[in-house]
């Protein structure tokens, strides 16, 4: 880990070919992790962390930190959101 954080390559998916880096300011992630990352619609989003990069030469987002069985059992029994379109949304 570096002075200014730990640089990870996360995908959305399973089945991305894609990765996206982001930084991590907490406790040090290892590939296999769930980690959580801002929601641009409000709250989180699960990744999987693929691998542990270099600092790229771009600025990076943070990560809000690795997913726990307190945000698991919060997922679950959390209503399910509204989908868009739903009539009683």
């Amino acid at each position: 880990m570096t002075t200014d954080g730990q640089y990870i390559a996360v995908r959305f998916r399973p089945e991305d070919t894609r990765t996206y880096t982001y930084v991590n300011h907490g406790v040090p992630a290892r590939v296999g992790d769930r980690v959580k990352v801002p929601d641009p619609r409000g709250g989180w989003k699960p990744v999987e962390v693929v691998e542990i990069v270099e600092r790229p030469k771009f600025e990076c987002k943070p990560i809000i930190g690795i997913i726990d069985g307190a945000d698991i059992d919060a997922r679950l029994s959390a209503p399910p959101e509204p989908k868009t379109g739903d009539l009683f949304a």
